[in-house]
């Protein structure tokens, strides 16, 4: 190919109409690529104050770090001046645990690297695990708690477990949190219920109703098809030619696409509904929409989720049987 003209004629149609959508009713985004090894800092070093609760380094402290995305999704290097310790660790247990739970199974047979390195699976009967170890991912399997099925001739294991508990309107704040954490300061005003909304708890104690909350995910398979991450911010155009929420973000790494809309905005308030799509990747562009497995999940709930069945298809060269 000879240009990005070229590039974008050689969509499928299917990406040339979502493009097309984003064009008209959205500006370009901005993007971070985090493919550095050197610490970006988001915020002044000096004088801080946190966005999320308001008090000043004369009131509370900035000793930690406080990862803008977290570090369980593979974020080392992007950290945010303006969240104090104090609502760093409110957040890790409010909202962060509940979307580490969701995607436990998913993260470990993607081995997305977190903190500790990719996170072991763990059985509700804490028999049957998965370990990812230097050069092969290690299933212990037991009869009274089984959670794969192998087909050698096809090569394939599937495996199917319960998620650990997690309340879903948890796992949308903790995205939408990932994205005030990156808004620019002039864009906050707009959002003041939402940032209201992430600081609620419990959950189910909330001043707030929606008729849906939705979580685009689309995933893609391979080592690492998305092999950094990148975060990206899209604002409505002032000539937009859909009823479009005023904000969208999105990040992708391992194999994973997550999308949404930034809900309560003042600027949103004449919707009633809230029409997205899917945003076009790079690999939409190179291999086709249909390299893709794509869904929209509704996560308004409040309720907690518990032994919620989750299979995931892997294929393999060989396998190793050990009786212990």
């Amino acid at each position: 190919m000879n240009s990005i003209e070229d590039f974008i004629n050689n969509a499928d149609d299917s990406t040339k109409r979502r493009a097309k959508f984003f064009e008209l009713n959205y500006n370009a985004p901005a993007v971070v690529h985090l493919t550095q090894s050197k610490k970006l800092y988001l915020g002044q070093k000096r004088n801080k104050k946190c966005r999320f609760c308001g008090k000043s380094s004369n009131e509370t402290s900035f000793k930690n770090e406080s990862h803008a995305i977290p570090e369980f999704i593979g974020n080392k290097v992007l950290i945010a001046n303006y969240e104090c310790d104090s609502c760093n660790l409110k957040f890790s247990t409010l909202l962060e645990g509940h979307l580490a739970n969701y995607m436990n199974l998913s993260h470990t047979l993607s081995q997305v690297k977190g903190k500790k390195g990719v996170p072991s699976f763990k059985s509700n009967k804490k028999l049957s695990r998965i370990d990812i170890r230097k050069e092969s991912v290690e299933v212990k399997n037991f009869d009274e708690d089984s959670i794969s099925e192998i087909n050698v001739d096809k090569g394939t294991i599937s495996i199917t477990a319960n998620t650990p508990s997690y309340v879903p309107v948890a796992v949308f704040k903790c995205f939408v949190k990932m994205a005030l954490t990156l808004l620019p300061d002039n864009e906050l005003p707009y959002f003041l219920d939402t940032m209201d909304w992430i600081n609620e708890q419990p959950h189910s104690n909330t001043k707030f109703k929606f008729r849906r909350l939705q979580l685009m995910k689309s995933f893609v398979s391979g080592v690492h098809p998305f092999d950094f991450i990148t975060v990206g911010l899209s604002k409505r155009r002032e000539s937009a030619t859909n009823d479009v929420p005023y904000m969208i973000f999105f990040i992708a790494y391992s194999n994973y696409v997550f999308q949404i809309h930034l809900p309560l905005c003042s600027k949103d308030s004449h919707l009633t509904d809230v029409e997205m799509t899917f945003f076009p990747t790079a690999i939409d562009y190179t291999q086709g929409s249909a390299a893709f497995d794509r869904s929209i999940i509704d996560l308004k709930s409040t309720d907690w989720v518990k032994g919620d069945k989750e299979t995931i298809v892997m294929g393999f060269n060989s396998v190793e049987r050990k009786d212990l």
